[in-house]
């Protein structure tokens, strides 16, 4: 089988424990291009945050950002596809952190708007990163639910977040009584809600029916939660050594940690001078 598109999640997957891509996946990732491979980050991430790696790679194919809210090509203005999630599906959301205790922010395109204080949000965003988003990306207060309904930019992700697994549990009771979001995770300390038809699945196969790519010449590689439904969609879907046990358990294959360049491993496997 020839593989032409390969759909890679970022945090866990792509980046090591201290957010770097190596340059042994960098090498294999531009390798790859080059042969023609579709190489697509597929993130939870904001897009500007995963169009820095994109451009400090060199990857020339479109982004999948927001788990699949909004798939963007690099460095043009051409957007392929969006799901906003609607406002009062946000408030909502921001009012169940409010009741609990636990912290909230949520993406457009290329801002953040968070309801915690500010400077932690940005040492959380530079914290061990080998790209500065900072200076790309528009970081705003929200001091109130009520000025939700003010914001004019398309919201894409909503992320509520804590680091007491009591809190997020009770949170994810309550999320779970919504019926109009996808609700996912991609860490133990995190529940993300998007657009019900915003997934890494959905969004991958939008791509490569765009490319002319059968499903099954599409490999999607990821290590938690929200890269389930990619990997499931995928004709290989790929799971990482430190990956979920419940990501593990619907892949087809297993490959070393984001460490260890599980990544690399791959495309060494599958792409590079088949």
């Amino acid at each position: 089988m020839r593989y032409k598109m390969v759909a890679i999640d970022m945090d866990g997957t792509l980046l090591t424990t201290h957010k770097q891509v190596t340059p042994k996946t960098k090498k294999a990732l531009l390798d790859a291009q080059k042969q023609g491979a579709k190489i697509v980050i597929t993130t939870g991430r904001i897009y500007t945050s995963a169009l820095l790696y994109a451009q400090y790679i060199g990857l020339k194919t479109p982004i999948i950002a927001c788990n699949g809210a909004i798939i963007q090509q690099v460095g043009k203005e051409k957007t392929f596809e969006t799901f906003p999630i609607h406002k009062k599906t946000i408030i909502e959301g921001a009012e169940i952190c409010k009741d609990i205790g636990a912290d909230y922010f949520f993406f457009t395109q290329n801002k953040i708007y968070v309801g915690q204080k500010l400077e932690f949000f940005r040492s959380y965003l530079l914290k061990e990163t080998q790209v500065d988003p900072t200076k790309h990306i528009s970081i705003h207060s929200i001091d109130s639910t009520s000025m939700i309904c003010d914001i004019q930019e398309e919201i894409l992700k909503l992320s509520i977040w804590s680091q007491n697994k009591d809190i997020i549990k009770e949170a994810l009771y309550r999320i779970h009584q919504m019926d109009n979001a996808f609700v996912t995770s991609s860490s133990p300390r995190n529940i993300e809600l998007t657009h019900k038809n915003a997934t890494k699945g959905n969004a991958i196969k939008t791509l490569a029916e765009y490319y002319h790519i059968p499903m099954n010449q599409v490999i999607a590689i990821g290590d938690s939660y929200n890269d389930i439904t990619m990997i499931k969609q995928a004709g290989l879907g790929v799971a990482m050594d430190n990956g979920r046990k419940e990501v593990k358990e619907v892949a087809d294959e297993i490959t070393l940690s984001n460490d260890q360049e599980g990544v690399a491993a791959i495309l060494e496997k599958y792409i590079l001078d088949h």
